[in-house]
C-alpha cells in the first residue's frame, strides 16, 4: 500500500504536484499581465506530466510570456462583455436566462481553451489559436460546461470547512480535470485541421 508503485503513493505524488503547481501559478500571476503565461505553463505541465515541476513550469512561463499577451487582452474584453451580458435584462423568461447562461459559459470556456490550445500547440500562431480554440470549445462544451459551476460551488460550500486545502487546489485541480476532459477533443480538432489542410502531417 505504501510502496513506491502503490496507489496511495501515486495519489500522494499527484496531490503534491497539484499543490506545488497551484503555488507556482499564483506566484506567476502576481504581475497581473503574466496571468496568461502562468496559465499556459500550468496547463502545459499538467498535460506533459513531467517530473521536474518547477523547472518545467518556469521554462514554459518564460518562453510564452510575450506570446500570451494578445489572449490576455481578449480575456479582458470577454470579461467586460460577459459582465454586460450578465446584467442585461432578459425579462421573466427562464428559457432566455438559461440561453444567456450557456452563452456566458461558452465564452468563458473559449477563453480558457485559448490557453489549452496554446499549451498544446505553442507554434500555431494567434489567429489559428483562436480558430482552433473555437472548434475545441464547441466539441468539448458538453463535457466542460459544468466545470465553472463545480469550481464555484466547491469554493462557496467547502471553503469554511477546508479553506486552505481548497485554496491550495483552487486552480490546479479544476484545470487538471479540464485538461483530462478536453484531451481527446484536442486530438479530434487536430485531425480535422489536418483533413481540411490547415495542418500538415
Amino acid at each position: 500500500m505504501f510502496a513506491i508503485d502503490g496507489k496511495l503513493y501515486a495519489f500522494s505524488m499527484r496531490l503534491y504536484r497539484l499543490l506545488v503547481l497551484n503555488i507556482l501559478f499564483v506566484v506567476g500571476c502576481l504581475p497581473i499581465v503574466t496571468i496568461g503565461a502562468s496559465l499556459t505553463a500550468l496547463i502545459s505541465v499538467l498535460h506533459q506530466d513531467k517530473r521536474q515541476i518547477v523547472s518545467s513550469f518556469f521554462e514554459v512561463y518564460r518562453r510564452q510570456l510575450w506570446s500570451t499577451l494578445p489572449y490576455l487582452f481578449f480575456n479582458i474584453m470577454s470579461v467586460i462583455f460577459v459582465y454586460s451580458l450578465r446584467i442585461a435584462n432578459t425579462g421573466d423568461s427562464r428559457w432566455m436566462y438559461f440561453v444567456k447562461l450557456c452563452f456566458i459559459f461558452f465564452v468563458l470556456m473559449y477563453n480558457l481553451n485559448l490557453y489549452v490550445t496554446h499549451a498544446y500547440h505553442p507554434k500555431l500562431g494567434t489567429f489559428r489559436t483562436f480558430q482552433y480554440s473555437f472548434f475545441l470549445t464547441i466539441w468539448s462544451f458538453y463535457k466542460t460546461v459544468g466545470l465553472p459551476i463545480a469550481m464555484g460551488l466547491s469554493v462557496w460550500f467547502l471553503y469554511k470547512y477546508i479553506g486552505l486545502v481548497i485554496i491550495g487546489l483552487l486552480f490546479s485541480l479544476p484545470l487538471w480535470l479540464h485538461v483530462r476532459l478536453v484531451n481527446d477533443d484536442v486530438e479530434r480538432v487536430e485531425q480535422f485541421f489536418v483533413r481540411v489542410g490547415i495542418f500538415s502531417k
